[in-house]
């Protein structure tokens, strides 16, 4: 039963795990997109 419950608990960090990269993740491509946005209309100040 313990190791169940140890099983369980790995899941549930990797899960937490799994949701935190792809959450940085489309946070990272959402500065990407936002500063190649910024840099274009730069240029075209």
């Amino acid at each position: 039963m313990e190791h169940f419950l140890i099983v369980l608990k790995s899941l549930g960090l990797i899960n937490w795990f799994y949701s935190f990269m792809t959450r940085s993740l489309s946070t990272l491509r959402g500065i990407t997109c936002n500063s190649l946005i910024f840099r274009s209309l730069w240029h075209h100040l």
